[in-house]
Order: C-alpha cells, then structure tokens, then sequence
C-alpha cells in the first residue's frame, strides 16, 4: 500500500486498517525511499493474530512416539548442571534479568534469559525467540 510523502510535506500518522484472513502470524513491512543519496531504509515485523485459535492439522513421521521416546531416555542421562545468575547490571527497577544456563545432549550448553518483575501481581508471559 505505496504512500508518496512530498518534499516539505508532513505526515505525522499512517495506520491503514487491514482485515487480517485468519488467526496467524503476519510480516509486514515497511519501507522508505528517498530521491537522496541516503537511498532507501527498510524494517519488518511479525505480528501474532488471534494465536490461540490457529488450528493446525497434525502430521507425524510413522516413528514419532519411538524417536521422543529415545531422545527423553537419553536426556535423562544428561546432568543438566542448571545455573541462573543475576544479571545485575542489565536490571533495573521494573526487572531482574538472569541468565539462564544448563547442559543438554551432547553437553551442549543452552542459554536464555529470564527476566522477573519485581512488583507483586500477574504479569503477561512473554516468550522471545532469535530470528535471522
């Protein structure tokens, strides 16, 4: 959906309303293009709709009981060797942040981070993932 912003002109606010198809999660994008020699800047963002509601049909290899089934035996080999530090200088009033570390197959080391709030009360759950 082009918008054409001229030299001079401003545009404070863009929010076009979209009918999204179905529960899922969406890309959009945007992009700014400009006759200078800075050329062009552009960002995206993934958007969850409705997520609860998504409804997936199940497929599974003939082997899938048999396959999770050897993998937790052998994780419950594993020493997991949990740790969680605080991460003191990446805290701050609202949040302790703490790393999170434990060994898993193959001793690999698997990090995240957890992050509390320091008020009392219910909070949203909140789970981020790396992208590429």
């Amino acid at each position: 959906m082009p918008i054409t912003i001229d030299a001079g002109q401003k545009k404070q606010r863009y929010c076009p309303m979209y009918e999204l198809p179905a529960p899922g999660f969406y890309t959009g994008g945007c992009t700014f293009k400009s006759d200078s020699a800075d050329g062009t800047v552009s960002d995206s963002m993934t958007v969850g709709y409705a997520p609860e509601q998504i409804e997936q049909a199940v497929t599974r290899q003939a082997d899938f009981h048999e396959f999770w089934q050897k993998a937790l035996q052998e994780l419950h080999e594993v020493d997991p060797q949990y740790q969680m530090t605080l991460q003191e200088d990446q805290s701050d009033e609202k949040r302790d942040l703490h790393l999170v570390e434990n060994r898993s197959l193959d001793n690999l080391m698997v990090r995240g981070w957890f992050e509390v709030p320091k008020e009392q009360g219910k909070h949203p759950a909140l789970l981020r993932l790396p992208v590429k």
